[in-house]
């Protein structure tokens, strides 16, 4: 049996209290915000025998502060939420970050990763997990990512659940009998 749980980090304590920003200002707001303070607090896990987490600060710190050894890949790093025009315009946060998700959707982004990169990188993360010799995993990443993540296990017969968002510090079991 295979076992693989999927945990966001905890949650970020946006410190920036700006309300509308240009293009070039979310691009600086996304920079700042994996070095912005989390929210931690004790959570319930079995532990596994191998844990990963991404590249990103925010990763890494929620796994040092559950205690758990780590290897940290890239692969397991946000989509990112770069801007998706350059403009001087200026728009709240989360219609930045909502469009950002939509324009990902349809494959026109010019800065980042597009959704078939991003679907092919996740599918290289989940071949190497199921090659692993450790048959209990945790996977410490973010929260869109792990929704390609858990569609992309679920495809290969795990079975588990996630929430539609994934909730910050609460961990998601999903196990293939069968591996």
């Amino acid at each position: 049996m295979k076992e693989i749980t999927l945990l966001r980090h905890f949650r970020v304590k946006d410190a920036c209290e700006k309300r509308l920003f240009s293009s070039s200002e979310i691009d600086a707001w996304v920079e700042l915000y994996d070095k912005y303070d989390l929210d931690y607090h004790d959570i319930f896990f079995v532990p596994p025998q191998k844990v990963y987490t991404s590249a990103l600060s925010r990763a890494k710190r929620t796994a040092e502060f559950l205690g758990l050894d780590y290897e940290e890949n890239a692969l397991l790093n946000e989509v990112s939420a770069a801007a998706f025009i350059d403009t001087k315009w200026r728009f709240p946060k989360l219609l930045w970050l909502m469009l950002g998700r939509l324009y990902w959707s349809s494959g026109k982004v010019k800065k980042s990763e597009t959704k078939k990169e991003t679907y092919a990188r996740a599918r290289k993360v989940i071949d190497s997990m199921i090659a692993a010799d450790e048959s209990s995993i945790m996977i410490v990443s973010h929260g869109f990512f792990m929704r390609v993540l858990a569609k992309e296990l679920k495809e290969r017969s795990f079975i588990g659940e996630m929430d539609r968002h994934p909730k910050n510090g609460k961990p998601y079991r999903f196990k293939h009998t069968f591996l």
